[in-house]
């Protein structure tokens, strides 16, 4: 399917301003992806279907998820926003038919990140917190250090996304910490 087609679809698919979030994530993803001499098409394609899960609301999504096949932790039923990134590799590969699986990856750890992201998977993570309609505390500087070193602006982004969901008393799932962990341990070449 070519990407013209996939914006169509996805365009039906998600509600206007998850699609139009959608977009400004594909346009800073290849920004991204340009700065850092990567493949901006590959990328444009992760970025653009990184939410295609949201096609599903949150209520729905634990349900939904089962049908496709997933499992569903205890941890995502409380918060099943959690849910649509696995879901979206999952209508990715199924609805949009991708086949690269690298792409699916990306989409599937854009939200929680994960241990041995790539430099694709980490373009998409920070392209989805630093799209210009984006106003989260520390924003800014997240937006300014993902031009200069992916591998600080990643663990920026991630100690403020923890520090909210300690604030709000909400989970933190397990894929976040081991992002974390990886991401400490490549900035600064830790043992463990």
């Amino acid at each position: 399917m070519k990407i013209q087609e996939i914006d169509a679809l996805l365009k039906e698919s998600l509600p206007p301003k998850r699609y139009e979030h959608s977009v400004n994530v594909m346009h800073e993803a290849v920004v991204l992806a340009e700065h850092y001499n990567l493949d901006p098409e590959r990328i444009r394609l992760a970025a653009l279907l990184h939410d295609c899960g949201r096609e599903t609301a949150n209520h729905d999504a634990p349900r939904k998820a089962r049908e496709m096949g997933l499992s569903v932790s205890p941890l995502e039923e409380a918060q099943p926003v959690l849910l649509h990134a696995r879901m979206g590799m999952t209508i990715a590969r199924e609805k949009y038919r991708v086949t690269d699986g690298e792409i699916l990856k990306a989409i599937s750890l854009h939200t929680t990140g994960g241990k041995d992201m790539s430099a694709l998977d980490t373009v998409i993570f920070l392209a989805d917190y630093t799209e210009p309609a984006r106003v989260q505390k520390g924003v800014d500087k997240v937006r300014r250090l993902a031009r200069a070193n992916m591998n600080l602006a990643m663990l920026t982004a991630l100690k403020y996304n923890m520090e909210y969901l300690l604030r709000d008393q909400r989970y933190i799932h397990p894929d976040c910490i081991d992002c974390w962990n990886y991401f400490l341990n490549k900035l600064f070449k830790r043992d463990g």
